[in-house]
């Protein structure tokens, strides 16, 4: 659907008529559309007793992170994705470890 959108020229939304009132500015209508559609989802659990759990009592002790295992997942990404949240394109480092590794 996205892409039949690109290119095209949009079909004008409809007029939406709230409490007697038109509405054509898209930003309140979808405001309206969000408020309806988020009652629609409320659920009253007022009266609702939650199950007794057992407390949870397991921990993490240690992680082994070992070099092949960090290597192997590098190895694996797919370095036609977006850059990281460091800001740097990895797919230069990747490349030339696969070399290396030749």
């Amino acid at each position: 659907m996205v892409k039949s959108l690109f290119g095209r020229q949009h079909k004008e939304i409809p007029l939406l008529k709230v409490n007697d009132e038109l509405i054509d500015d898209r930003k309140k209508m979808a405001d309206i559309f969000n408020v309806y559609f988020s009652d629609q989802s409320n659920i009253d659990d007022s009266n609702v007793q939650l199950p007794n759990l057992e407390k949870f009592t397991s921990e993490l002790t240690t992680i082994e992170i070992k070099e092949i295992y960090v290597e192997d997942i590098l190895l694996n990404l797919d370095t036609s994705k977006a850059i990281g949240t460091d800001c740097l394109y990895q797919g230069g480092y990747i490349r030339r470890r696969e070399d290396e590794r030749r």
